[in-house]
C-alpha cells in the first residue's frame, strides 16, 4: 500500500487488533485500494504529479522547457511579424473509441479505477460526456491535421487520469504487478511517450488559456487557486452539489480557464476546439468572446504526467481590469453554488507582477504542470506580438484570427 498514515492516526489504529487491521487492508485492497478502517478514510494516489519524476520517465523526449513536462508536436505561434499560423485541418474518424477493445489487458481495471475515482469524489457514474480522442497529428510546413474520434470522459478516467494507482486492485490477476503506467512503459520503446493511437489510454484532448491582463503597463496572467477538496473551500462553505472534489491539480494555481474538448457535429478546428475552451472561459471567467483584444491557439503538446494527453494551448489579451474579472468571476460561481452546481476554484489569485516576471521559486512552485507550460507559449506569444514589458500603451486592440474566432 503506496499511503502513509499520518502520525496522528495511530491512537486509533492501535484500538483495533493487528488481525482486524490486515483483514480490513486486505478487503479495502479488493474494493479498488481504499483503505476503510472505522473512523479513517485514505484516498488512493491515482497521478503522480511530480514534474521532475514524470521527465526522468519519458528522458528520451525533448520537453518544451526544462520545467515543463510536455514535449512539442507543433508550435503556431510566429516568429517576427504577426502572421496566420496556417491551415489546422480536422480529420473525423466516424468509429467511436473503444478502449482496450479486445479485453485483453484492462477489464477489471477499468470499471475499479471508475469506481475508485467516484468513490473520491472526482467524479460522477452520470458524468461522462462525449469528448474528442486525438489518434494523430501530421504536421507538413504550412499545415497541421489532426485526426479525432468520438471518446468519453469515463474513457480518460480509466486511463490517462490514473496511470499511477498503486496497490492490490483487481488489475493485479490481468497481468500486471504494479501500475497501469508501468503497464503501457513495458510495451513501447522506452523512455518515450506511447503513440497517440494507443488502444489503452483515451487520450482525449485538452484545451487551456491564460488569459491576459494590463496592470502598469506590464502584461500580468490570470492565474486562479483551484479547489483543494479541503472543508474550508468556497465550495464547500456554499454548500449544494460540493461533495466532490476537482478532478485533477486539487489545491494548484492553474491555467485561467481549462478543460476536456467536448466533442460537437462541427469538423473545424474552431467548432471543435476554440469554441470549446471559449466556453471554458464564459464558465469559468464570466468572460465573453467580445472581452478579448485578441484569442490564439499556440501550441500542441503533449503531457507527460497523463502518458502523453494531448493539450493545445491558446493565449489572449483582455481589455478587462483584474478587479472586472474578480467581478466577473465571483458572480459567476455564486450563480453556479445557488443552482447547487460545483465550483473548481478559489476566490483567491496567483499574485504576479508581470508575465515576464513570473520565474522560478514560489510563486512558480506553486502552479500546476498545465499552468507552466501555458506560461511558456504565453509569454513566445506576448513577444510574438511585440509586446514587451514598457510597450503596451502603444500598441491598439487587435481581433483574433480566423482560427480562433
Amino acid at each position: 500500500m503506496s499511503a502513509q498514515v499520518p502520525i496522528h492516526l495511530t491512537t486509533s489504529l492501535l484500538l483495533i487488533s493487528p488481525r482486524a487491521i490486515k483483514q480490513t487492508i486486505r478487503l479495502s485492497f479488493l474494493r479498488g485500494n481504499r483503505l476503510q478502517i472505522p473512523g479513517i478514510q485514505m484516498k488512493a494516489k491515482l497521478l503522480n504529479y511530480d514534474a521532475n519524476s514524470a521527465i526522468d520517465q519519458y528522458c528520451a523526449e525533448t520537453t518544451i522547457s526544462k520545467d515543463a513536462p510536455y514535449s512539442e508536436v507543433v508550435n503556431w505561434i510566429p516568429m517576427g511579424e504577426r502572421a496566420c499560423p496556417g491551415d489546422i485541418e480536422i480529420n473525423v474518424k466516424r468509429v467511436a473509441f473503444n478502449l482496450d477493445p479486445l479485453g485483453e489487458v484492462l477489464p477489471l481495471f477499468k470499471e475499479g479505477a471508475l469506481h475508485e475515482f467516484i468513490q473520491q469524489g472526482r467524479t460522477t457514474l452520470e458524468h461522462n460526456e462525449e469528448l474528442v480522442r486525438v489518434s494523430d497529428v501530421v504536421v507538413n510546413d504550412n499545415e497541421t491535421v489532426l485526426s479525432i474520434q468520438k471518446c468519453t470522459y469515463h474513457d480518460q478516467v480509466k486511463s490517462n487520469l490514473v496511470l499511477d494507482w498503486e496497490g492490490m486492485h483487481a488489475a493485479n490477476g490481468e497481468g500486471f504487478e504494479s501500475t497501469l503506467r508501468g503497464l503501457i512503459a513495458g510495451k513501447y520503446k522506452e523512455n518515450h511517450l506511447p503513440p497517440l493511437n494507443t488502444e489503452l489510454l483515451a487520450n482525449s484532448l485538452g484545451a487551456s488559456v491564460i488569459v491576459l491582463y494590463r496592470e502598469n503597463e506590464r502584461l500580468v496572467p490570470y492565474l486562479p487557486l483551484r479547489s483543494g477538496g479541503n472543508k474550508g473551500n468556497d465550495s464547500k462553505k456554499s454548500g449544494g452539489a460540493n461533495n466532490r472534489i476537482v478532478a485533477l491539480h486539487e489545491g494548484t494555481y492553474a491555467a485561467s480557464a481549462s478543460g476536456a474538448v467536448r466533442w460537437n457535429p462541427g469538423q473545424s478546428f474552431k467548432d471543435l476546439i476554440t469554441s470549446n475552451i471559449l466556453r471554458e472561459a464564459e464558465e469559468e471567467l464570466g468572460l465573453y468572446y467580445e472581452d478579448f483584444e485578441t484569442f490564439e491557439p499556440l501550441a500542441l503538446s503533449r503531457e507527460f504526467v497523463r502518458a502523453g494527453k494531448p493539450q493545445v494551448f491558446f493565449g489572449a489579451i483582455t481589455h478587462l481590469s483584474k478587479q472586472e474579472i474578480d467581478a466577473r468571476r465571483n458572480h459567476r460561481a455564486s450563480r453556479e453554488l445557488a443552482s447547487g452546481g460545483f465550483v473548481e476554484t478559489e476566490r483567491k489569485t496567483l499574485e504576479v507582477n508581470s508575465i515576464y516576471d513570473l520565474k522560478k521559486g514560489d510563486s512558480f512552485g506553486a502552479l500546476n504542470t498545465e499552468a507552466v507550460a501555458n506560461l511558456h507559449y504565453a509569454k513566445l506569444f506576448a513577444k510574438a506580438y511585440g509586446l514587451g514589458r514598457y510597450e503596451l500603451n502603444s500598441r491598439s486592440k487587435r481581433k483574433s484570427s480566423g482560427h480562433s474566432a
